[in-house]
């Protein structure tokens, strides 16, 4: 399951960095603004993650170097994944609350009112996604919106 997520992750952002969705979110245009800690934090909502349709993701990066990430890939319910995050320069890394180190550092863009958020992995310039600021619904903070018991997944890491 942990394989097919992560070619399902792959394809999508391959197939999002070939196409052009018109929503101003580029992360390569000249009117892209420098990340910093400031405005990189507050909750993003997933726009675009290549062709993968069956996922909704939300990530909330705290001031204080903190996340909480809630996750519905493939599936009904939403799985709750946190940690620490660090940016160094424009280069977002993180490791979860368990100590497991993301799967992927990210380059990280702003559009220039910094509404948007697009993430490249730094391995795979092709493996990218695109976020807007958007409030976490209370619906999947509270958890009604989530699994039973851990809201983890079997391989215990989230989409970061």
């Amino acid at each position: 399951m942990k394989i097919i997520r992560h070619i399902a992750f792959l394809a999508a952002i391959t197939a999002m960095v070939c196409s052009c969705d018109g929503n101003g979110i580029s992360g390569t245009g000249s009117g892209d603004i420098p990340a910093d800690a400031g405005t990189l934090s507050g909750s993003w909502h997933m726009t675009s993650w290549g062709t993968v349709t069956a996922a909704d993701i939300y990530v909330d990066f705290r001031t204080d170097g903190t996340f909480d990430l809630y996750q519905r890939v493939y599936s009904p319910y939403y799985e709750h994944f946190d940690g620490t995050w660090t940016l160094d320069g424009n280069t977002l890394d993180g490791n979860y609350s368990d100590g497991t180190p993301w799967r992927s550092s990210y380059t990280v863009s702003l559009n220039e009112d910094a509404s948007g958020l697009t993430l490249t992995d730094t391995f795979d310039s092709e493996d990218v996604s695109r976020f807007i600021r958007a409030a976490i619904p209370e619906d999947i903070l509270s958890g009604i919106l989530g699994t039973k018991g851990t809201m983890e997944t079997s391989s215990g890491k989230g989409f970061l």
